[in-house]
């Protein structure tokens, strides 16, 4: 259950909030993991909202509510931890967003690899960003 919602929190940061044709959830079985990805370049800026999503809302927002008094069950305690260390792909390519350009610049992200696209913008004229 914690693996759908985690993914489906990427999902409702897809432009339609997930219900565009260009929205994929699906499941990796020789990686063993699930994943929901956009189709098309986006903008640095919403794919660092695609990423860290889930984290924010699974793992930091239940955190706060506990630093500031409320009692927390010990259920969410383990949600929001285990989502935590779920989120090391997406906090890893969210860093490397940062680090590299523009956040209105677009990119590309296929097969666990981020592009940009060329002045053209077409998805046949990609150029790979730098680790």
């Amino acid at each position: 259950a914690l693996f759908g919602a985690h993914e489906l929190l990427h999902l409702a940061v897809h432009p339609g909030a997930g219900t565009s044709p260009l929205s994929v959830l699906g499941f990796l079985p020789r990686r063993l993991v699930f994943y929901a990805v956009w189709l098309e370049p986006t903008t640095r800026r919403r794919f660092l909202a695609m990423c860290l999503a889930p984290f924010a809302v699974l793992s930091v927002v239940p955190l706060i509510v506990a630093m500031l008094g409320a009692p927390v069950p010990v259920e969410l305690v383990w949600v929001s931890a285990t989502n935590a260390s779920m989120s090391g792909a997406d906090i890893y390519f969210a860093c490397r967003m940062v680090r590299q350009g523009r956040l209105s610049q677009p990119v590309w992200f296929s097969g666990w690899v981020m592009f940009v696209p060329e002045a053209d913008e077409t998805s046949a004229s990609r150029r790979l960003l730098n680790p």
